[in-house]
Formats: structure tokens, sequence, C-alpha cells
């Protein structure tokens, strides 16, 4: 798959929440989406839509 390691990175800073699927550059989304479904964490991707990444006012 064509920008597998990319796609693999943005799923994991969606998961630490340092970032959204709507932060995920358009060309790329689609690679970002299956990748997640791969790991079987996409619905944890779609679910985190609606959710602010962590910033220095609100990170742990």
């Amino acid at each position: 798959m064509k920008f597998k390691n990319l796609a693999l990175f943005y799923v994991q800073l969606i998961l630490d929440g340092k970032c959204t699927y709507s932060d995920v550059p358009k060309r790329l989304k689609p690679y970002v989406k299956q990748v997640a479904i791969d790991l079987g964490v996409w619905e944890d991707i779609e679910g985190s839509t609606q959710e602010h990444p962590a910033t220095p006012s609100n990170a742990d």
C-alpha cells in the first residue's frame, strides 16, 4: 500500500490524541482509514473526530 508508513504514523497520532482524522491531509485520508480498519481501531478514530487534540492547556 502506498503511504502505509505515513498512514500508520497518523493513526498513532490520532490514537494518542495529538491530532484528529480531520487534521489528516485529504490525499492521505483513504490510506489512514484503511490502516485503521486493518488494525481494528477505525471505530475509535471515527468516534474521536469530534474531540479536540491535546494542547498544553488540556493535556495530562
